[in-house]
Order: C-alpha cells, then sequence, then structure tokens
C-alpha cells in the first residue's frame, strides 16, 4: 500500500488518485457545468449555422426548379399551339382533290397521319 508523503496538505497521487495518471502526472480538472454548456452552445451554434446554410440552397434549388417549371410550361403551351396550327391548316384546306398518282396518295396518307398527330397532341 503506498502511503501518503504530502500528508495531506497538498493533493498528491495517494490522497486523489483520480486527478492524477497512471504515471502520476495531473490530469487536467474537469469543466465546470458552465464550461460543459458553453461548448454545447457553441456545437449548437455550429449546427445552426449549418442548417441554415442548407435552407439557403434549398431555397436557390426550389427558385431553380420553379424558374425552369415556368419555361417548360410555356413550351408545352407553345407546342399546343403548334399542334392546334397544324390541325387548323388541315382542316381549313377544303376539297382536298382525289390523288392520282402514287407519290400523291403517300403524302395524303402523311398528311393525314400528321393529321392524327396533331389532334391527338392536342388532348
Amino acid at each position: 500500500m503506498r502511503t501518503c508523503k504530502c500528508e495531506h496538505w497538498e493533493v498528491c497521487p495517494v490522497c486523489k488518485p483520480e486527478w492524477f495518471d497512471s504515471e502520476g502526472n495531473r490530469l487536467p480538472p474537469e469543466p465546470t457545468p458552465l464550461q460543459k454548456a458553453n461548448g454545447r452552445i457553441g456545437e449548437l451554434e455550429q449546427q445552426l449555422a449549418s442548417a441554415r446554410a442548407e435552407v439557403s440552397e434549398l431555397n436557390n434549388n426550389v427558385t431553380i426548379c420553379v424558374v425552369r417549371m415556368g419555361e417548360l410550361r410555356q413550351q408545352l403551351a407553345d407546342s399546343q399551339q403548334a399542334l392546334r396550327n397544324v390541325y387548323e391548316v388541315w382542316a381549313g384546306s377544303e376539297g382536298i382533290p382525289m390523288p392520282e398518282a402514287d407519290y400523291e396518295i403517300f403524302l395524303l396518307n402523311v398528311v393525314e397521319q400528321m393529321r392524327d398527330a396533331a389532334k391527338e397532341g392536342m388532348k
């Protein structure tokens, strides 16, 4: 058993072994509750800053998506109008003559397929 050489007038490894490491060197003191709280506040502030940066990035992404969605809606509206125009051109062509040559039959079939595709696209 080790005996205390300080006779309890100072802190030594025998009197307070929890304050010393295995080599007899004094350990740093335990943080006070206030120091622990300040450390935790610092961690929370870092987490808050990180969360704010993520929210800002998400807001930017949402803005980009909303702008892109508006552009796509406009492209869709333009495409639908183009299909209506194609269909109206066909509908306004009165009395397509009966095709006589093979190429005329082929062209009439292509025009009718275009008409059907435009009509289908307008739905």
